[in-house]
């Protein structure tokens, strides 16, 4: 047989691998995302989508602390006729688009273009769980596949990372490591020959630069912006967790923190300068805001997704075994992880939106004055053609001071009339991890706001309760629960 006819053969089997490993991860992902119910973050970007125009989503976005990407893309999933319930169709589509790039890189060892898609944080946390970070997965295999011939696609490297930019907080400081490492590349380059970096390579840095600076002028948070900065309080858990660990177990994470911390030297290479200033760029910023400065559990697979693209780049796993069987470990727990969250997404609520929705419709809505109190009442409105509270601007949260008072503190305060004909009150509280099987709760209300308010309406005698549970599921373990309590008037 003919060189030329192997080949063919060759391209042929794995178009056929390629096909059918898409069409089986698409089955399994619409399975998942049929079982899923959206919670308060999803419902969140949805509202803002939905009930704005784009003049008005970028007014919303100030009150976000995160740039406009996700909500213009769904503004235009919505304006095609998509619904809520329908999300997972675009979050899967995107998923997709990251595989294909992921496969048709040839420096991606088989392994990791079988294992990778699967892992907890792309196929869970940004596949199945509809935000923002959905995007980061295609944009950044679209980057590493395009990376090594960067100069020679300048508009088309140029575009990634505006969009890369213009997903989160995150993407805006790993666009940054992009064109900061970049430009160092460069400068060190024409040092060393002694000649000018090319014209039409600064002006790439230049137009970057100024889309930079207009990306964190628009989604700059309003003066009245009440969101605020989180830092988990065990951060030896989040550098442990980012691949390896979940367990609240000092030895483990000791361990997670140890394999860790070699996967990052195995990246930045013995007296490898262009990988110590690409490791550095790339991830340094994300690692130091997420592990120091504000962190949500969910943000840690930044960091993994960061690492396993930085080895793509160096194409370090032909030589570097160690890296090789540590990033191997790491997608097998996760894929460990990523069942465990599945199931318990299929088995059971993740959020009680829907279940409330129905409640109230069958209650009957019109001509009532309802309140919704605290934040995660917002996963109730998508289920509406419009705003059902009457104590939101809007249907969604606006995370301005006065908002915020109003729907949580303002319904106990003494001289307040319970009039409202029905009161949804969402109460959000955490989960110890050390007590996997009694599902002990570290608080039982996220403010003592709710508590107080159901204690006035139980008084009263004239509302019925119900109760609706959602429970956020986080790797292997119950993490968080966004129930919700319906007061309605008898």
């Amino acid at each position: 047989m003919s060189s030329n006819k192997k080949t063919k053969d060759n391209s042929v089997k794995k178009y056929i691998f390629e096909v059918i490993y898409i069409a089986i991860f698409i089955a399994i992902a619409v399975f998942v995302g049929l079982h899923h119910e959206h919670w308060a973050d999803e419902a969140q970007s949805w509202l803002i989508a939905r009930d704005n125009d784009v003049i008005g989503i970028f007014k919303a976005i100030r009150y976000e602390g995160t740039p406009a990407l996700w909500q213009l893309l769904l503004k235009f999933c919505i304006v095609l006729g998509m619904e809520y319930n329908q999300l997972y169709i675009l979050t899967t589509a995107l998923t997709v688009i990251g595989i294909i790039f992921l496969h048709k890189n040839e420096n991606v060892p088989l392994v990791f273009k079988i294992l990778l898609p699967y892992t907890y944080y792309i196929f869970f946390q940004y596949t199945i769980v509809a935000r923002s970070y959905t995007l980061l997965f295609p944009i950044l295999m679209a980057i590493v596949y395009l990376y090594p011939n960067k100069k020679e696609h300048l508009v088309k490297y140029g575009i990634l990372l505006t969009l890369l930019m213009n997903v989160s907080l995150h993407g805006f400081l790993l666009a940054g490591g992009f064109w900061l490492e970049f430009l160092i590349e460069e400068v060190i380059i024409s040092k060393k020959d002694n000649k000018k970096i090319e014209k039409g390579v600064k002006k790439f840095f230049i137009i970057l630069a100024l889309l930079f600076f207009s990306v964190a002028l628009y989604f700059y948070p309003a003066s009245d912006c009440v969101a605020g900065l989180v830092v988990l309080e065990d951060w030896y858990k989040v550098i442990s967790g980012i691949l390896f660990t979940s367990s609240d177990s000092v030895f483990f994470n000791i361990l997670g923190i140890i394999a860790c911390s070699i996967v990052i030297f195995r990246l930045i290479g013995m007296n490898n300068t262009k990988q110590l200033i690409r490791t550095s760029a790339l991830l340094g910023l994300n690692f130091c805001w997420i592990t120091c400065i504000h962190s949500c559990s969910h943000h840690i697979g930044i960091l993994f997704l960061i690492i396993i693209s930085i080895a793509f780049i160096n194409n370090n796993f032909k030589n570097d075994k160690v890296l090789y069987v540590l990033l191997v470990v790491s997608m097998i727990i996760q894929i460990y992880w990523n069942v465990s969250a599945c199931i318990h997404d299929i088995k059971y609520p993740y959020s009680a939106g829907d279940a409330v929705s129905e409640y109230l419709k069958e209650i009957g809505v019109e001509d009532k004055k309802i309140i919704g109190v605290d934040y995660w009442s917002v996963q109730v409105n998508p289920f509406f053609d419009k705003n059902i509270f009457a104590n939101f601007d809007n249907s969604y949260q606006k995370w301005s001071k006065e908002q915020n008072d109003r729907i949580i503190s303002k319904y106990v305060s003494n001289n307040d009339k319970l009039d409202a004909d029905i009161y949804v009150i969402a109460v959000h509280c955490y989960y110890d991890y050390n007590y996997k099987k009694e599902e002990k709760l570290l608080q039982t209300y996220s403010s003592y706001y709710e508590e107080l308010l159901m204690k006035k309406l139980e008084a009263t005698g004239q509302y019925i309760k119900r109760k609706f549970d959602g429970d956020v599921f986080f790797k292997d373990v119950k993490f968080e629960t966004t129930g919700i309590y319906v007061y309605s008037k008898k």
